[in-house]
């Protein structure tokens, strides 16, 4: 799995916030450590679709 970027706005340490729900689905946001800049709740049935997905919209940087 990719690893998440440094933040985009501080440069910080990404870091991964989960929940497993008792009916197997599994919520995974990232969030900054320093500034708290975070994704939308990435939902799954599986911890590694919902981590991939997160990951995917964290690293993902506007063209300039």
């Amino acid at each position: 799995m990719t690893k998440p970027k440094p933040c985009p706005f501080c440069g910080g340490d990404a870091v991964f916030k989960g929940m497993e729900y008792s009916w197997n689905w599994i919520d995974v946001e990232i969030e900054c450590a320093s500034c708290g800049v975070s994704t939308p709740r990435c939902t799954a049935s599986d911890w590694e679709t919902a981590e991939r997905k997160a990951v995917e919209i964290w690293n993902r940087r506007v063209s300039e």
